[in-house]
């Protein structure tokens, strides 16, 4: 076999050297990548939580009213039946007294 390397390079110890800096380079990458990936998961956490701390209170909110609305409803629907039946018992101790 014939070395087809020029004379007084080192091939050898060049790619070895290659080899380690890339491997060192990929462990660099690596510990680069997860520390932003733990950085954006957390930060994906925090505006999640936030995000549906900020839904759980507009959804109170739009109950609240819902509920005091119907709540109204129901007082003036008892209030007009509460006059109704005074009124028709007024009428009733009319006719007695009349009748009397």
């Amino acid at each position: 076999m014939h070395d087809l390397s020029i004379p007084g390079s080192r091939s050898g110890s060049d790619e070895s050297i290659r080899t380690s800096l890339s491997q060192l380079l990929s462990l660099c990458v690596a510990a680069v990548t997860r520390s932003m990936a733990s950085i954006l998961s957390e930060v994906m956490m925090y505006v999640s939580i936030i995000g549906l701390q900020f839904w759980l209170v507009v959804e109170m909110i739009y109950c609240y009213r819902k509920i005091s609305v119907a709540g109204e409803e129901a007082l003036r629907e008892s209030e007009a039946e509460y006059l109704a039946i005074a009124s028709e018992s007024k009428d009733n101790c009319a006719g007695v007294q009349v009748a009397e």
